[in-house]
């Protein structure tokens, strides 16, 4: 399930630097969303239903009846109160794609502190970053005596150029009984993390396949008839038009790489009753190179798993794109994204077992 729409309550790790940043876009683009850390004191105490070990292994959602949701099941209630999100939520409950989902993002939230960090580290304590441009490092760190220091390890979480974060050091802090502890200027440097970003994508093309005749009827209701190999044969090859969604994670690597990971559904629109219509569950992980400078034009490959929950049909691609920028949006950026798959299951017959299609990818 997902939590239900109307008001929601979403408790976050103020720890994580991925959960922090999600929060924060997601209440300002979503719908009635209210955002606790549930680290800060006293958060939990409402919430009995909640312990902490459960809040730090899942985020959790409670709506507006008290009933309270988590893991990607909250992610997916949480995405429903964001307009542009909503349409593409029911593929949670895609057979297969729920358990896919789930598992997922148990992974990633058991080792989001590894592959996101933490948003401000220090020797002791809690630390916070304030002010209206959060230039301002405050940390509860404890009675400090008089005249003695403590120094800090900070990392910004400050959303900046790609060309500001190369190679910067963090900034040395250094905190006094009186004077509290802020970042020390002109050495206060960002550091940057390679960030991580969620992209939707819509496309529309065709496939050609190669399916077996058992168990299949065309949409006029008439018996298969085969088509390829000798006659009286088992099999039979289609063109099927079809229109696709997926969602999808990216990983920026230095060098302007990316790695990426997305899952999705490629729906065919086939019309003639003399065709069969099948739709097809997809799940990719591909490597990008931008050939100039991150949210410009890029290439890339991967591979495909392509029809996972037909088992006679089944097969995984080999898969090429690239993609070129439609504009320049700092938060969203959008490319025409061109995509095509030599589909293995039969690899020596290319030309009845090929994929391709075009449409937009949307980063946000």
């Amino acid at each position: 399930m997902t939590a239900a729409l109307g008001e929601i309550v979403m408790l976050f790790d103020g720890s994580c630097r991925f959960c922090t940043a999600s929060a924060k876009q997601l209440a300002r683009r979503g719908r009635g969303i209210k955002t606790k850390n549930f680290q800060d004191e006293g958060v939990l105490d409402a919430y009995p239903e909640i312990s902490y070990e459960a809040a730090m292994k899942r985020m959790h959602v409670v709506d507006d009846s008290g009933e309270v949701f988590a893991g990607a099941g909250a992610v997916f209630g949480v995405f429903r109160t964001v307009p542009w999100l909503a349409p593409f939520t029911y593929i949670y409950f895609v057979p297969g794609l729920r358990q896919l989902f789930d598992i997922g993002y148990d992974l990633v939230a058991k080792y989001r502190y590894k592959l996101f960090g933490r948003t401000t580290t220090c020797d002791g304590g809690t630390c916070q970053l304030t002010g209206t441009q959060k230039g301002t490092l405050a940390c509860d760190l404890g009675t400090i005596p008089a005249g003695k220091t403590v120094t800090v390890k900070v990392t910004s979480t400050l959303k900046t150029p790609r060309s500001a974060c190369q190679a910067q050091t963090n900034v040395g802090a250094k905190a006094s009984a009186d004077g509290g502890l802020n970042a020390t200027a002109p050495d206060a440097t960002l550091s940057c993390d390679p960030s991580f970003n969620f992209f939707a994508d819509g496309f529309f093309g065709k496939d050609r396949r190669v399916r077996p005749i058992d168990g299949r009827e065309t949409i006029g209701g008439a018996p298969v008839r085969s088509n390829v190999g000798p006659l009286g044969g088992l099999d039979f090859a289609q063109c099927s038009p079809m229109f696709g969604f997926d969602l999808g994670i990216a990983k920026e690597l230095k060098n302007n790489w990316e790695l990426a990971a997305k899952a999705g559904l490629a729906m065919s629109v086939v019309q003639k009753d003399s065709k069969v219509r099948e739709h097809e569950v997809l799940a990719d992980v591909e490597a990008n190179k931008y050939l100039r400078q991150r949210g410009g034009a890029f290439v890339g490959a991967g591979l495909s798993m392509w029809d996972l929950f037909h088992s006679d049909t089944f097969t995984p691609s080999a898969l090429v794109h690239f993609g070129l920028p439609l504009g320049s949006h700092p938060s969203h950026p959008t490319h025409f994204v061109g995509e095509g798959r030599w589909l293995l299951r039969e690899a020596g017959d290319i030309q009845n077992n090929y994929q391709f299609w075009g449409g937009v990818r949307v980063k946000f």
